[in-house]
């Protein structure tokens, strides 16, 4: 191909895109979307509401800690079915608008929240919490909105290795300064009320790079047990984070062994 065909190409996906972008079908799917995993996020605060005192913590936190597992599945279903009847740039405009929105909202409520540091740390941790689990279920789903294309087998070749390594190390640094934030958010409420410490840490409540450190060790299931959950909301905090972190390793795991394989069997073959 010539360049100007190059660049006349370039521009008609550019356009492609800003035509789904501003498309009236992207602005109605997303407006389904915020209905249906705002009802998700509505069942966890209501769950929240209702267990807040058995997991020895505030609604909010709660709340938080069920919407950890109740968006991302709302999350899934619905970008299953937007995956399976748009194509690629209608899907990449989508996500790209629902982001936007999604980080404004975040960033609203957290301008209203900026003096209530067990809330305003808790909104925060969440909402990384969850975009790492997005991204998961993007790459899951389609590797190509994330500029990765072709099939699983085909990653690391002509450079993709790159990208899915620093798609991976961005989802495990969200999911890892999520959780420590969260965390973070759980231990002070605790320590703010007087109640139970939330982790056996010296000073109490702890501080940011404690649940840095905390965070790292549980993603990489080390457990030194220098720091650990005493309250029933750092208990259920660690066992998300535990079973994300599993996933995301044993994800990325199994594509690379995919990848050697795939390798081992076209050296054998050329050799042959």
């Amino acid at each position: 191909m010539s360049k100007n065909e190059v660049e006349k190409e370039k521009k008609s996906k550019y356009l492609n895109f800003f035509d789904a972008f501003l498309s009236r079908d992207t602005l109605k799917c997303i407006f389904i979307a915020i209905i249906f995993i705002g009802i998700a996020i509505g069942i966890s605060f209501l769950l929240g509401q209702f267990t807040y005192t058995y997991l020895e913590t505030n609604a909010s936190n709660s709340g938080h800690l069920y919407s950890i597992i109740l968006s991302p599945i709302a999350f899934f279903f619905f970008a299953k079915y937007y995956n399976n009847n748009k194509n690629l740039n209608q899907l990449r405009a989508f996500l790209i608008l629902y982001f936007m929105i999604y980080f404004l909202m975040v960033g609203i409520i957290l301008f209203f929240l900026f003096e209530n540091i067990s809330y305003f740390f808790s909104t925060l941790g969440n909402s990384l919490i969850l975009f790492s689990i997005y991204t998961l279920i993007i790459f899951l789903l389609n590797p190509g909105i994330l500029g990765v294309d072709g099939n699983f087998k085909k990653l690391f070749t002509h450079g993709k290795q790159v990208r899915v390594i620093i798609i991976y190390l961005f989802i495990v640094f969200l999911e890892v300064f999520g959780f420590a934030t969260l965390n973070y958010a759980i231990s002070w409420f605790s320590w703010s009320k007087g109640w139970t410490p939330a982790y056996n840490i010296t000073p109490n409540p702890g501080n940011w790079f404690d649940f840095i450190y905390f965070s790292f060790i549980t993603f990489a299931t080390i457990g030194y047990g220098d720091i650990h959950p005493l309250t029933n909301a750092a208990k259920f905090s660690a066992i998300n984070q535990a079973v994300i972190s599993h996933v995301i390793s044993i994800l990325f795991l199994a594509i690379l062994f995919v990848y050697i394989s795939s390798t081992i069997g076209s050296n054998s073959k050329d050799n042959e």
